[in-house]
């Protein structure tokens, strides 16, 4: 009998351990991917009419492309690159009823940010904004800033 608990006390002890081992890579790769990740908001300028594209996050955000949407409308529109924005930096964009941001990280993951009434949302990209000719988009000649 003895031999019995012992067994089970060994085989609970191993699946513990391998539990504890996933765990801990699991929470390795989510960490490493967060302290990479871009987050761009928008908000608005302190003392302009203006909306600034400003990045949060902790990654360089790459390959920005930012689009408006007008109310009413399914139809995104005035495409412009932005040049890629570093961790703290931000840069001045158009206003819009609705504005969307599609950006990667270092990696080559996708983002999307959205802005609407204010709110900014922040997902992973399932869907991308319209594939235009690179000669339709126009280059943004805006400066990245920091505070």
């Amino acid at each position: 009998m003895q031999d019995l608990f012992n067994s089970i006390a060994t085989g609970v002890a191993v699946v513990l351990s391998f539990a504890s081992l996933l765990i801990s890579i699991y929470i390795f790769f989510k960490s490493r991917i967060l302290s990479m990740q871009p987050i761009l908001v928008f908000t608005k300028h302190p003392t302009e009419d203006k909306r600034l594209v400003y990045n949060v996050g902790y990654g360089p955000a790459l390959d920005i492309l930012l689009a408006k949407r007008a109310q009413h409308s399914n139809e995104w529109t005035e495409p412009e690159r932005i040049p890629p924005l570093g961790t703290n930096t931000y840069i001045e964009c158009y206003t819009g009823y609705e504005l969307r941001c599609d950006y990667c990280d270092a990696d080559g993951r996708e983002y999307k940010s959205t802005c609407m009434h204010y709110k900014t949302t922040v997902t992973k990209r399932k869907s991308s904004l319209p594939d235009w000719p690179e000669e339709e988009i126009r280059k943004s000649r805006a400066v990245p800033c920091s505070f």
